[in-house]
């Protein structure tokens, strides 16, 4: 499994959400590899189906499941 954390550069949870995302797994025995992918432009927000920082998937599937619906990408 990978896990992908996206983020706008300068958000308040950029370095606190590997942390959580990590101890999250840890507790429910999830082994997966996290990444952590930055979004700097809009043009990359659309290509990556960015909703917001931060945006996290799992296995490409957004964990938020009100989110897989929303075709509103950008940087906001």
């Amino acid at each position: 499994m990978t896990v992908v954390l996206r983020f706008k550069p300068g958000c308040p949870t950029e370095r606190s959400a590997p942390e959580l995302i990590r101890s999250v797994m840890d507790e429910l025995g999830v082994s997966a590899q996290l990444r952590i992918a930055p979004i700097a432009t809009d043009e990359e927000a659309r290509v990556h189906r960015f909703l917001g920082s931060p945006t996290i998937r799992g296995n490409g599937m957004d964990i938020d499941p009100a989110a897989r619906a929303r075709t509103d990408f950008g940087l906001g």
